[in-house]
């Protein structure tokens, strides 16, 4: 599914989907566990452009370079629906219908 973000705040959204995304395979040996500081956040952002694949050990796979989100292979690596909830819990009334 896509999901419009145009208007978010794009690092907010980073960490949200960061501190849901799960270690997988042989990622749990860079696995950092806690949330991620804002000033961090931002450093990783600027520094990727806003795609990211992992990050210490978490699997996001996710481009949030553009107003769009894509969130299927993020919801294939961390369950279903698992970005729209990671969202929702940091943009309370967020979209629960894709764009």
């Amino acid at each position: 599914m896509t999901f419009d973000i145009d208007g978010l705040d794009k690092v907010t959204v980073f960490r949200a989907l960061y501190e849901r995304a799960q270690p997988q395979g042989c990622s749990h040996l860079s696995y950092v566990p806690g949330p991620l500081r804002a000033d961090e956040a931002r450093r990783l952002f600027d520094a990727n452009n806003g795609i990211f694949s992992f990050v210490k050990g978490r699997l996001l796979k996710v481009d949030l370079s553009g107003t769009g989100l894509d969130t299927a292979d993020y919801d294939r690596n961390n369950g279903p629906g698992a970005a729209l909830a990671a969202l929702r819990a940091k943009f309370p009334g967020f979209p629960q219908r894709p764009s």
